[in-house]
């Protein structure tokens, strides 16, 4: 779990990055099944949390309990060589770690909640029997290009994917990064593609643990 966020404040966090996109329009909020995705929901990112925990210190350049399949690929994940110039977060200034640690892990976990809520998958009831170390395994061959393969699942979503990060990216990566980093306008798209990849790959995550679930129904 994102640090210092409880399941029912990183609901209320989504339905306010949601609201910020939504306008408008439908609101899956009003669906009849809306309580029962909450639910599972919540049953997944318990079950998960030791595997979300791991795919989030991979993703800030540290090391997971569980080795990954590949450490070459899983290498990829971590963004931070080509946007901070530095191996980890460990090695960010002291003054702006925490809060970049924070705003990654609950960007991370946004995208998890985002597939959460926006599927609904029978199979979800056998999450805890799914295999932790292979999820991560799977996870960290391609978590480097998640917002690449996860393009037509936003379309299929509407968009709303999109539009839930493009609210966290305004109101707390761009912040984080014009205040604490100095990120100017040339350099900003290469900081935001990346970030949108966190996010993605914690969709990603979602629908691999959907997968390996369905594979014991």
């Amino acid at each position: 779990m994102a640090r210092e966020n409880s399941f029912e404040g990183l609901v209320t966090l989504w339905q306010e990055r949601y609201d910020a996109f939504r306008g408008s329009g439908i609101d899956v909020r009003q669906t009849e099944d809306y309580e029962d995705k909450l639910s599972e929901s919540k049953r997944v990112i318990t079950s998960l949390e030791s595997v979300a925990q791991d795919c989030m210190r991979l993703t800030e350049g540290l090391k997971p309990a569980v080795a990954t399949a590949n450490p070459e690929t899983a290498k990829l994940v971590c963004p931070f060589p080509r946007l901070f110039k530095v191996a980890s977060i460990e090695h960010v200034h002291e003054a702006a770690r925490d809060t970049l640690g924070k705003v990654i892990e609950e960007t991370f976990i946004l995208g998890l909640v985002s597939h959460l809520i926006l599927f609904n998958h029978p199979a979800r009831r056998y999450i805890e029997g799914v295999d932790k170390a292979g999820l991560f395994a799977r996870w960290s061959e391609s978590a480097a290009v998640a917002d690449i393969q996860l393009r037509a699942y936003n379309r299929e979503c509407n968009g709303i994917p999109e539009g839930v990060f493009m609210g966290q990216y305004a109101a707390r990566v761009r912040p984080l990064l014009k205040e604490q980093f100095r990120v100017g306008f040339w350099r900003e798209g290469k900081f935001q593609s990346r970030f949108r990849n966190v996010f993605y790959s914690g969709c990603f995550l979602g629908m691999l643990g959907d997968m390996a679930a369905n594979a014991l129904s």
